[in-house]
């Protein structure tokens, strides 16, 4: 009835998929990155628990810890909590095209000096296209918008972002994927600085059904921003009643 499992991670393209009702669902893992001057950084774990409610609608939780290399001393924070759903608009077995709506809300937990104040929401359309059995195309566009800042000075942000993902089963328990993505920062100011580019690829292993390991690796094309990351995922579903 469940079939194998079906992530959103290690791609930066969400899928358009739900998670059958009545299933639990962890994907986590690490990102190890340096980015714009915080070097060293790592964000471990880094969850997403999603919750199958109904044939077409998941609730979704993010959050996770992060260790940045600030002045040679590391500081800990707690990443942004966000609460969210998705709803599968499209998802026919005779349709070789998926859709999904994702919408979040988050907030920063303000535990630490690395938790600038930040609160807001973002909607996101998601796609994919089923080429053939091997392969797919998968893309994403987002729009976020976000005060951040202090408790006593806030800032308005609005971001669109983007993303476009090419995935193939190089066996039928190992994935390949690539993919770029990016985003307009504040793009209602536009400047050539605010317009971010990367690239995306990684590694997918099914071990069993309900449990899959990930490998991914990212760097920026327009910026000097590198990571990599290593990922578990895997289903709790609900037993059938007799």
């Amino acid at each position: 009835m469940f079939g194998q499992i079906v992530t959103d991670r290690p791609t930066q393209t969400t899928g358009p998929t739900t998670v059958p009702k009545g299933t639990f669902q962890l994907e986590t893992g690490s990102v190890f990155s340096n980015d714009n001057g915080l070097k060293g950084q790592l964000q471990l774990p880094t969850n997403l628990f999603r919750i199958g409610l109904g044939k077409a609608v998941e609730i979704r939780i993010i959050n996770g810890l992060t260790f940045s290399n600030l002045n040679n001393k590391v500081e800990v924070s707690f990443s942004n909590f966000e609460l969210g759903f998705k709803l599968q608009l499209l998802n026919k077995e005779d349709k070789k095209t998926q859709i999904g709506f994702i919408a979040h809300g988050f907030a920063s937990t303000g535990l630490n000096s690395l938790n600038s104040y930040e609160r807001g929401s973002y909607v996101q359309l998601a796609f994919n296209h089923k080429l053939n059995n091997r392969n797919s195309i998968g893309y994403n566009f987002s729009y976020l918008f976000s005060y951040v800042g202090s408790f006593e000075y806030k800032n308005i942000e609005q971001n669109l972002s983007y993303t476009l993902n090419y995935a193939h089963a190089l066996t039928q328990r190992l994935g390949l994927f690539v993919e770029v993505y990016g985003w307009f920062n504040d793009f209602v100011y536009y400047d050539d600085n605010n317009v971010e580019f990367n690239f995306n690829s990684g590694l997918t292993y099914l071990i069993r059904d309900n449990l899959q390991l990930d490998y991914s690796f990212g760097f920026g094309i327009l910026d000097r921003m590198n990571f990599q990351s290593l990922g578990l995922s895997f289903f709790i579903a609900q037993q059938e009643k007799k």
